[in-house]
């Protein structure tokens, strides 16, 4: 299987491109063990590993998790209150707890690709399709 990324700009979750992400973002270390900008790291050992991979952790946290979902690179993004009072204070506790293991813990990268979700529910991919199916309809018409 060919893993693709199709990136689609989305306003009001950072100022990062949002992609569609499945099966490659799926790879037990989500690919930070081939990313060259990690790849001392990796070696060393400074980056943690996983004993359960990226796609049950996600599972551990939403069962019902999607295979795609919407992804903001790095760790830079602002949320409302009241969105993030969405999930309990224990949630962030067990995260936090998890986190907190290892200086720079693999977790921490399946993170990154979990927080656009895990404030939207994958509303920003949702919207997405949408307007890129709305934009092609109305394009049609034109032929």
């Amino acid at each position: 299987m060919v893993a693709s990324t199709f990136p689609v700009l989305i306003t009001g979750f950072g100022q990062y491109f949002l992609n569609w992400t499945g099966p490659f973002h799926w790879d037990w270390n989500v690919n930070i063990d081939k990313d060259i900008r990690y790849k001392t790291q990796w070696e060393n050992k400074e980056i943690s590993r996983s004993s359960i991979g990226f796609r049950n952790f996600s599972k551990n946290l939403f069962p019902n998790i999607p295979l795609f979902v919407s992804t903001s690179y790095s760790g830079c993004f602002a949320v409302k209150k009241e969105i993030i009072q969405q999930h309990n204070l224990i949630f962030y506790q067990e995260l936090l707890n998890i986190l907190s293991k290892n200086k720079n813990p693999i977790e921490g990268h399946y993170m990154e690709r979990l927080w656009c979700y895990i404030f939207t529910k994958n509303k920003p991919l949702i919207e997405s399709i949408f307007d890129v199916l709305k934009t092609k309809i109305e394009r049609l018409r034109f032929f």
